[in-house]
């Protein structure tokens, strides 16, 4: 079972991710939740997830400062990025972080 750390600073966005991936059969499990960059961090240190999925829209340091500082300490999950508001520039720089 691949494990899921989800970020985002909406609870309800997050309660309804979590609940799609945990009632499907997909093989995944959300095995944590974050609403901020610290929260995040934190997590991800502790629970190693296989997959993270990061709201680039977070309160305090962004999301793409979650990426850049994730691949820093070299954590080996995949990464998956959502957004609400997108530019060229921005998609860039998640893809290279």
């Amino acid at each position: 079972m691949s494990s899921i750390l989800l970020v985002d600073k909406e609870t309800l966005v997050r309660t309804a991710i979590k609940g799609l991936i945990n009632s499907s059969s997909s093989g995944f499990r959300v095995v944590g939740e974050a609403g901020d960059y610290d929260t995040a961090l934190s997590l991800a240190d502790q629970l190693q997830p296989s997959l993270i999925v990061v709201d680039l829209d977070l309160p305090g340091p962004t999301g793409l400062e979650l990426l850049y500082e994730l691949r820093r300490r070299e954590n080996r999950a995949q990464r998956v990025v959502l957004t609400r508001t997108c530019s060229e520039q921005l998609v860039g720089k998640a893809i290279a972080a």
